[in-house]
Formats: C-alpha cells, sequence, structure tokens
C-alpha cells in the first residue's frame, strides 16, 4: 500500500515514498539521524520492530522497501517471519549499491515475507543509479537496473489500484518534464480532496496514507522532509526535516 518516485538531476537526485498502512498500524518514530557500522543515516523507525521503510546514508545511498502483496503469505499471529523493515535497517551502512546487492544476497531473506526492494546512488560510470531486488517468497531476483516508476503497492485489489497509479501518473507527466515539482503534486494527488483506494494519497475504511517521505542527495548533504498525514478532520502537520553531511 505505497508508492515510490525518483527523479535526478545535476545537483543529485531525489525520491519519493508514501506510505500506506492499516488505521491499526503504531505512528512511527520521525526521522532521526542513526549510525551504524560507522556509517550515519537518517530513517523513520517503525513501532515495535524497530525496522524502517527507508533510510538515506552519508555515502549518497537511498534504500527502500513495500510489500509485494501479491505474492506474500498471511502473517498469522506465532508465525515466524524476519522482519522486512529490520532487514532494510540491516543494509544502512552500504557504500555502493554493489554492497548492498552482495550482502542482499547473503541475508536470510527465506525468512521475509514478499517484498520490492530499491537502492539509489550516483556511483556509477554515468552517475545515477536505481536497482530493483524482488522477493516472491520462493526466491531473490535481481537487481534489475531500469525500472519503471511509479513502484506501487497495494492489499487491496492490487492490479487495479496499481494500474490506476500509474495512469494518474501517466497523464501527469504527459506533455511535461519530471522534476520534483510535479512528484510532490503526484504524491499528493488525492483526487481534489476526495481520496480513495486508488488514489495515490489513499483512504479506506481500513487503510489510509500515513506519511509522505522526500529524501533529497547532493554532493554536500542528505535531507529527508517528513510529512506525516493526519486522520480526516485533524489539521495538517509540519514537514519535519532532518539533515547530514556527505562523508
Amino acid at each position: 500500500m505505497c508508492t515510490l518516485t525518483w527523479w535526478s538531476g545535476p545537483s543529485g537526485y531525489e525520491v519519493f515514498f508514501n506510505r500506506d498502512e492499516l488505521r491499526t498500524r503504531g505512528a512511527a518514530a520521525p526521522p532521526a539521524v542513526h549510525s551504524q557500522g560507522g556509517v550515519q543515516f537518517i530513517a523513520p523507525v517503525d513501532q515495535p520492530s524497530g525496522g524502517t521503510w527507508l533510510l538515506a546514508n552519508e555515502c549518497g545511498v537511498t534504500l527502500a522497501i513495500l510489500n509485494l502483496y501479491e505474492r506474500q503469505l498471511p502473517e498469522i499471529p506465532g508465525a515466524v517471519f524476519r522482519s522486512r523493515g529490520l532487514l532494510l535497517r540491516s543494509l544502512a551502512d552500504c557504500r555502493r549499491l554493489e554492497e548492498v546487492a552482495e550482502r542482499l544476497h547473503r541475508e536470510a531473506v527465506s525468512l521475509c515475507n514478499a517484498f520490492t526492494m530499491l537502492g539509489f546512488d550516483e556511483g556509477g560510470p554515468a552517475g545515477f543509479r536505481v536497482w530493483r531486488w524482488t522477493h516472491d517468497r520462493e526466491s531473490l531476483v535481481g537487481p534489475d537496473r531500469e525500472p519503471a516508476m511509479p513502484v506501487c503497492s497495494s492489499s487491496f485489489q492490487a492490479g487495479r489500484v496499481i494500474a490506476a497509479r500509474k495512469r494518474v501518473f501517466a497523464e501527469m507527466a504527459a506533455g511535461e518534464r519530471v522534476e520534483p515539482g510535479l512528484l510532490k503534486r503526484f504524491h499528493h494527488f488525492d483526487q481534489d480532496g476526495a481520496p480513495t483506494a486508488e488514489t495515490v494519497l489513499m483512504r479506506r475504511a481500513d487503510a489510509r496514507t500515513l506519511s509522505i517521505s522526500r529524501v533529497c542527495v547532493t554532493g554536500e548533504r542528505v535531507r529527508l522532509e517528513y510529512e506525516e498525514v493526519p486522520p480526516e478532520g485533524e489539521p495538517a502537520g509540519a514537514v519535519m526535516i532532518t539533515e547530514l553531511r556527505r562523508a
């Protein structure tokens, strides 16, 4: 139940991420600077697992994970699953996408439910790179070095919802340059204040968009802008900004 897009330019790159969850999900701790393996990174923290769905480190690597609902198994109480958020956090000190790929294939991903993971960095000969991995509960596939956006997931009628969000993206991008302003509008798209399960800023009886994040990576710093989306009828909160300097 999430949506992810990205942009790159001469000054760096940006990643946008809408986190959608069940209304019963506990509130996450907002982004803060953490350290792992001598590498600083910014990430919000899911409760109570301590994992995350999005992080960006001082080496210029950004990682994001989405549930692959079409292939996941029911998480029955008492069943043993490794947290996908903790898997992502275990990779927070990776300095390049090659290191992400090598370590990911050594991790016990078979203990995790199905997921899609994306990684971003500036380490290739041509500069910006985005790689995608898919774990379908049977095998880990990737990296796909040319993924298309938007990347979406939904626990409700996934095919219909993902197609609807891709259609909105195509309509917004038609005849326009895909740049951060357009992506920001896309991630706030709620059908003129009438959000549904299909809108990018989504609302259902049992689930809704909890937050909209924007990662900005330049040669000098990493910034994560974090906007908590309040429940219906409550005023919008301030956008929280967390920064760190590049190594």
